[in-house]
């Protein structure tokens, strides 16, 4: 159940989207039988009709839940956000800092456990940002390693880091910034071994040398 509320602003004999109110209703029952409603609320201000919006230049990979996943894609852009106040609850910084504390889901691990094509194994990982930190890859399946052996006879066919660049670039002020990035794409990264330590090294070796 859903409901949506558009507002339009007349610009030059021409109707644009002014504002969307979004409330999102959902029913579900859970593993043990329990009946839970999710509700989501967002609203959409468009502003700045007359200057272009670039968007990131990113290697998107076709999958599903396109949206969902891309979300993630983003790093944190401090000087953008910092120069763009428009959105801030001066009022209430310290209670959605809080939120964002107890809330916020990070992390550097690739489960790659669930089957290639399943919609849900679409959602269980993030992108990766290189930083500091070393990210880990869970281990494949015993069957999909056998089979992996099995058709491919090369090693190197068993394995693939889908590593890519991800560049932002924005106006602030007076300014042109830009934010680039390392991003290991979980969708088409798989690695068909035993993972020992040795593995994680390589693969984070890897991971620099594209950061690099």
């Amino acid at each position: 159940m859903n409901f949506i509320t558009k507002s339009f602003d007349t610009i030059e004999g021409e109707q644009f989207v002014n504002t969307i109110d979004f409330n999102y209703n959902i029913f579900y029952v859970d593993k043990r039988g329990n009946e839970l409603k999710a509700t989501t609320k967002a609203f959409t201000k468009a502003y700045n009709y007359d200057q272009q919006f670039i968007l990131p230049y990113f290697n998107f990979t076709k999958h599903y839940h396109e949206d969902y996943r891309n979300m993630t894609l983003a790093p944190y852009d401090s000087v953008f956000w910092n120069g763009t106040t428009e959105f801030r609850f001066y009022d209430r910084l310290q209670e959605i800092e809080n939120f964002i504390q107890a809330n916020k889901i990070q992390t550097s691990i690739m489960n790659p456990k669930s089957k290639k094509d399943s919609m849900y194994a679409q959602l269980q990982f993030p992108y990766i940002s290189w930083n500091e930190n070393r990210f880990k890859m869970g281990q494949s399946p015993p069957d999909v390693i056998v089979k992996s052996i099995n058709t491919n006879r090369f090693e190197i066919d068993r394995y693939r880091l889908n590593v890519k660049l991800y560049l932002d670039i924005n106006h602030v002020r007076d300014s042109l910034t830009y934010q680039l990035r390392t991003i290991l794409d979980p969708v088409g990264s798989y690695y068909h071994f035993p993972i020992s330590d040795f593995d994680l090294a390589f693969m984070n070796i890897y991971f620099d040398l594209m950061e690099i």
